[in-house]
C-alpha cells in the first residue's frame, strides 16, 4: 500500500491473486504453503489457490499406477472400471473440473460421473486393498498439486 501512495503502483488492487492475497508471486506461493490441506474442498476461497492438476495429467498417474493405458481409462467399456472410477473421483477433487467437464473427457454423462464416484467409495470401504492402491495414487496426485506453479 505504500508503494501505492508513493506513486510506484498504479493500482495496488491490480495485484490481488483470488481476491484475497496482495502480494508478489513469491509471497502468495509463501501463503499457499501456509494454509492446511485438510478439508480444502469445503472452504471455496482455500481451494482456489491449490494448484489443480489437469485431467490429462491425472488419467496418465492412474493409468501408470495401474499398468494400463491412458486410452483403457477412457473406454467406457474398459475391464479396468476401477481405475476408471478413481480417475474420475480424483478428477473431481484436483482439476477444478466439474463432473460435467468430466464426464465429457470420459464420454459419458454427468450423473455417471457421480455415480462412479459413489460406487468408488462403497469399493473402497469394502475392499482394503483396493483402498491402499487408492490411496497410493492419491498421494502420487496430491504431490502434482503442491508442486509450485
Amino acid at each position: 500500500m505504500y508503494q501505492a501512495i508513493e506513486g510506484e503502483i498504479e493500482n495496488p488492487f491490480k495485484e490481488v491473486v483470488h481476491q484475497s492475497i496482495l502480494g508478489a508471486q513469491d509471497f502468495v506461493e509463501w501463503v499457499r504453503q501456509k494454509l492446511p490441506r485438510k478439508g480444502q474442498r469445503e472452504m471455496p476461497s482455500l481451494k482456489k489457490l491449490q494448484h489443480h492438476v489437469s485431467v490429462e495429467q491425472i488419467i496418465m498417474e492412474v493409468a501408470k499406477a495401474g499398468n494400463a493405458q491412458a486410452e483403457d481409462l477412457r473406454d467406457r467399456k474398459t475391464k479396468f472400471k476401477d481405475l476408471r472410477q478413481m480417475a474420475m473421483e480424483l478428477s473431481y477433487r484436483y482439476s477444478n473440473y466439474k463432473q460435467r467437464e468430466i464426464g465429457a473427457i470420459f464420454g459419458v454423462d454427468y450423473s455417471t460421473v457421480s455415480q462412479s464416484r459413489s460406487r468408488l467409495k462403497s469399493k473402497l470401504k469394502s475392499n482394503p486393498k483396493l483402498k491402499r492402491q487408492f490411496q497410493r495414487i492419491r498421494e502420487q496426485i496430491n504431490k502434482l498439486s503442491n508442486t509450485k506453479i
